[in-house]
């Protein structure tokens, strides 16, 4: 979020409740990036930052094929919070996501202490899907 000149005022671990993690959001590479898709009865576990007004400006600007979606989101303190999500319309199949991309993200859900159950979610979530016979 920095490299995009954005500074959160708070980052909030969060779970978002009836939408699940994927790659289904195809980059201009071929890769998958990161979306969430409508699940009911999944959660997506990520971070809530609380920015400025402008600074959202600045990050949908940024993130080209993302729609702003109003949500709440759950904390681990028991707090629920509106917020706004990017959300793309999502592949019809998972997308594999460039290996530095993969790692950025599982680097920033290390630091903000995501469960490691959910990372290795999102590393299957980033695997190929196996060769038809």
């Amino acid at each position: 979020m920095r490299e995009r000149g954005v500074t959160p005022a708070e980052a909030l671990p969060c779970r978002l409740n009836d939408w699940r993690f994927s790659f289904r959001k195809l980059s201009k590479d071929g890769t998958g990036k990161a979306n969430l898709v409508a699940a009911p009865g999944s959660a997506a576990i990520g971070v809530a930052y609380r920015v400025r007004p402008e600074a959202l400006d600045l990050l949908q600007a940024h993130e080209k094929g993302y729609d702003l979606r109003s949500v709440e989101v759950h904390t681990a303190d028991g707090r629920t919070l509106p917020a706004q999500a990017f959300v793309a319309a999502p592949q019809p199949k998972p997308l594999v996501p460039a290996p530095e991309y993969l790692a950025r993200i599982l680097r920033g859900a290390a630091h903000h202490k995501l469960p490691r159950d959910y990372l290795k979610e999102i590393e299957a979530a980033a695997a190929p899907a196996p060769a038809k016979a």
